[in-house]
């Protein structure tokens, strides 16, 4: 687990964590998040989920196994490393192997997880964040190979797997040019990367200039049309939904179940509840409460004019 003072240190470098965002392959954050990391007020947060807490709980037991397995000795440091020739490159890994260039680094996830986004075990098929993040730690501190052991946990069963991550010349010179870019051209210069998603993108403009407007091209026409027709099929496919459901439970009616011929069942309809908030109620009886705490929020909203369905008509 991050100490205080690591979590600091990340924000004056790059780190194992960052490089899949840098390089635009992680399924957690992109690069933008990084750089708001870096430059911003944000602050990386430390509690994490129950799964991260239980991870950091059972690092040292899996590491204690692997020192046993293996014969060797590892070595827990709070140390931040630095890279030799780009210090603004930095690693905190989870154990070193002592008499060896190489580490271990611990991972825990679930059954369903680890079937989806884990290969053949003994090899690097691991999840691209943390091949990438192998392949960072083992270009910022020169080492041979990081052993990487996964706590898998299903249920009553839990079991341990092993991975390697064998040091990759070609794919750490290619993370490393993608970060350096990233930092001096990026964090350096102040300059945000371009936005990787939408929600990206309307949370960087959520303000409007009334008195500002974009001149129409081929990119954004298309664009338009496409859009046009994806809410065309999305209408649709939501009226057949309706269709097919409609089926589905007047055929159940007040049954809670569909089964097989042996009984097991195969797709259920249940009663379900859940808190609500009766805000009417609240504004009339007590209105005074009810100002105290209301908030307004602004969000924009993009719709279609009829100047637009007139051009997009005649093409």
């Amino acid at each position: 687990m991050l100490t205080d003072q690591q979590i600091k240190n990340r924000k004056k470098g790059i780190g194992g964590s960052d490089a899949a965002a840098i390089c635009g392959v992680s399924k957690y954050k992109s690069s933008l998040q990084v750089y708001n990391d870096k430059v911003g007020d944000s602050s990386f947060n430390n509690d994490g989920n129950i799964n991260t807490e239980i991870g950091h709980a059972l690092e040292g037991f899996v590491a204690d196994k692997y020192s046993q397995e293996m014969g060797v000795d590892l070595v827990e440091s709070e140390q931040t490393h630095l890279h030799k020739d780009h210090p603004f490159l930095i690693a905190h890994i989870d154990r070193g192997i002592k008499g060896k260039r190489a580490a271990l680094e611990v991972k825990t996830t679930n059954d369903l997880l680890y079937k989806e986004y884990w290969g053949e075990e003994g090899s690097d098929s691991i999840p691209m964040d943390y091949l990438m993040q192998c392949a960072h730690y083992s270009n910022v501190l020169n080492l041979d190979y990081i052993d990487i052991r996964v706590l898998v946990i299903g249920g009553w069963k839990k079991e341990i797997k092993s991975f390697r991550y064998n040091k990759n010349q070609k794919l750490e010179d290619s993370i490393t040019k993608k970060e350096c870019i990233f930092w001096n051209e990026n964090v350096l210069k102040n300059i945000s990367p371009p936005a990787s998603y939408l929600e990206e993108i309307k949370e960087m403009y959520k303000s409007v200039d009334s008195s500002k407007s974009v001149s129409i091209n081929n990119d954004i026409l298309n664009a338009l049309k496409k859009q046009r027709k994806l809410k065309a099929l999305i209408k649709q496919a939501e009226q057949e939904l309706k269709g097919e459901q409609k089926i589905i439970f007047g055929a159940m009616q007040d049954s809670e179940s569909i089964v097989d011929i042996d009984g097991s069942k195969l797709f259920t309809w249940k009663s379900q509840s859940r808190a609500g908030f009766d805000k009417e109620t609240l504004q009339k009886e007590n209105s005074e409460l009810y100002e105290r705490y209301v908030t307004q929020t602004s969000f924009r909203v993009g719709r279609e004019t009829k100047n637009l369905k007139l051009l997009l008509e005649d093409n």
